[in-house]
């Protein structure tokens, strides 16, 4: 519930509030009370704010790897994997970790190998787009994603089958 310095690097939760917000979930009490905290309703959407105030919108909440208490978008670390050569699709989810909470795990489609996803990973770091601790700990490469009824890849099924 602090604000987020305009440095377009600090991720925070967009909160908000208004009178002509919904104040409750019909019939869903748990959700309301996770939605209304503080008077302030948690949007789950997570952003960074540029220095003029705008935002700009980097994951959902229920996505996102915590790390060590830090944020890890998996939407710009998706998109930092699919540009190396030899990926053809990605999805990063968070694999339970007792030391630092979670950490991020790729799975990946296509015929590179993890120490080329790696390696182009690191050159990201070094050219500033990513932190070396958005590094995931393992690249799966599997066939194909279990994809929902909308076509989007079922992050679901990937966590499923790190638990095991």
């Amino acid at each position: 519930m602090n604000d987020v310095p305009k440095d377009e690097k600090t991720i925070g939760e967009i909160v908000v509030r208004s009178p002509w917000l919904t104040s409750v979930y019909v019939k869903n009490n748990e959700g309301t009370e996770s939605l209304w905290r503080g008077g302030w309703m948690h949007t789950g959407d997570l952003a960074v704010m540029d220095e003029y105030g705008y935002i700009r919108i980097v994951d959902r909440e229920k996505d996102a790897v915590k790390s060590g208490g830090e944020f890890i978008p998996s939407l710009v670390l998706e998109d930092a994997i699919s540009s190396c050569p030899g990926v053809i699709e990605n999805a990063v989810v968070g694999k339970p970790d007792e030391k630092w909470g979670e950490r991020p795990v790729a799975f990946y489609t296509g015929t590179a190998k993890p120490d080329d996803i790696r390696k182009h990973l690191l050159d990201m770091v070094n050219a500033g787009r990513i932190a070396k601790f958005w590094i995931p700990d393992d690249f799966i490469n599997v066939k194909e994603f279990a994809k929902t009824s909308t076509g989007k890849i079922d992050k679901k099924v990937l966590r499923e089958m790190i638990k095991k």
